[in-house]
């Protein structure tokens, strides 16, 4: 956006940076917008779903087990539009030149189907203590984003020492892409166990593992494709990102306690607590794409490796090796309320401009409260205070000690009011 209104207060005669591309750069809902822009991203995504799932009952052994058997068949059909200045190929007596005219509008379309099974049990092995298992594979779709068809071409220029050039294949020397319309899902396997039990109506005592096999990333691929160039069909390999067949694995284990206290005198009888803590790790590595490891995937399926990082691989985004909730609350009539500490380790998020960039969000811990009140069967006052301590956000770049960013947003406070009729 910001080049596009640069290149306007540049050079305002430009053919390229009208005004209206600039100020279109801002909001769609301007009326001066142009959709036949190079940089414009149309993709149409039409998603097909069959849903099955049978409930059962049954024992085993002297357990009585119950749960569910499903399954999800998904066909997807995607549709990308690119603009793209027309190629106009000059044949001065067999000897071929090139040069740009107005945009047209390009389509590439890919479709792709999966199954999707799932399975859950929950076994009761006594009557306070129930396993739960589950399987299930689920997919992952790229982002819309990230599935445009833009595309540029380079041309050969005549030498008055070379060949002259005869052919297209002479004349174009390469083209280089801005999105992929042949995305794939990430596709992921999902197991997880546990138990839960219940010494008491007031008590739950849950332990659960879990573990997830994943194509957790994208890799670099040398691809072809075939475009229409002066009424031939002319086929270029192209460089675009592409939905890695590397799997990755994730496993973590969860505990869960939580206690009223219904047996003490009067209003203490509403008080009880929450904790909840949770581990989890992954194998998955992701490399910064300007100081990390990379590697390109030939037409024949090999890999190269064209770089060597200087930076170790950042993890999986979002995932905090250890996470902590603890909660106390009262509830008496009408009222309930509750103070929560939350805490969990540092992690990884990739820069958001091109999200391809090592970035570290630091540990961090917070308070909260929440309270509410029933004024009558139909209204609800409630209020909410979110980081009582002021806890910063702190941000380090490429590493996770090379600080560079701290936001502090304050405490937020929240008043509302619900109405129901």
């Amino acid at each position: 956006m910001l080049d596009t209104i640069n290149a306007f207060l540049t050079d305002p005669n430009a053919e390229e940076n009208t005004f209206d591309e600039a100020l279109g750069a801002f909001n769609s809902a301007i009326p001066g917008l142009i959709e036949q822009n190079s940089r414009t991203i149309d993709v149409r995504e039409t998603t097909n779903a069959f849903y099955v799932m049978a409930n059962y009952e049954t024992q085993l052994g002297n357990f009585p087990v119950s749960g569910n058997i499903g399954a999800r068949i998904v066909q997807t059909e995607v549709e990308a539009t690119g603009y793209r200045p027309e190629i106009i190929v000059n044949d001065n007596d067999g000897e071929l030149s090139a040069s740009f005219g107005d945009l047209v509008p390009v389509t590439a379309s890919h479709d792709y189907t999966e199954f999707l099974p799932s399975a859950i049990a929950i076994i009761e092995v006594a009557p306070d203590k129930l396993v739960r298992l589950g399987v299930f594979r689920a997919m992952s779709r790229p982002d819309p984003a990230d599935m445009g068809f833009g595309r540029s071409f380079t041309f050969a220029t005549a030498d008055d020492d070379a060949d002259p050039i005869t052919s297209l294949d002479e004349l174009i020397t390469n083209v280089s892409g801005n999105g992929n319309p042949g995305f794939d899902p990430l596709m992921s396997w999902n197991f997880d166990a546990g138990i839960e039990w219940y010494p008491n109506d007031d008590t739950i005592l849950a332990v659960s593992g879990y573990y997830k096999s994943f194509q957790g990333g994208f890799a670099n691929t040398i691809q072809e494709e075939t475009y229409s160039i002066n009424g031939q069909n002319l086929t270029l390999p192209i460089a675009l990102p592409q939905t890695s067949e590397d799997t990755s694995e994730l496993y973590g284990l969860e505990v869960t306690a939580a206690h009223t206290m219904t047996y003490l005198p009067g209003l203490w009888s509403g008080l009880g607590g929450k904790i909840s803590y949770n581990y989890v790790d992954s194998d998955f590595e992701f490399e910064d794409s300007r100081y990390g490891d990379q590697f390109v995937v030939q037409l024949d399926g090999s890999i190269d490796q064209i770089a060597d990082g200087i930076l170790d691989p950042g993890g999986l985004p979002g995932l905090s090796e250890n996470t902590l909730s603890a909660q106390a609350f009262w509830g008496v009539g009408d009222f309930d309320m509750s103070v929560t500490y939350k805490y969990r380790d540092e992690y990884f998020q990739p820069f958001i401009s091109d999200g391809t960039r090592l970035r570290y969000v630091g540990d961090v811990g917070v308070w909260e409260a929440r309270a509410s009140y029933n004024l009558t069967d139909n209204f609800r006052l409630s209020v909410e205070a979110i980081n009582l301590g002021s806890e910063p956000k702190e941000q380090y770049a490429f590493t996770n000690d090379d600080l560079y960013e701290v936001n502090d947003y304050g405490p937020r406070i929240f008043f509302g009011i619900r109405g129901r009729f």
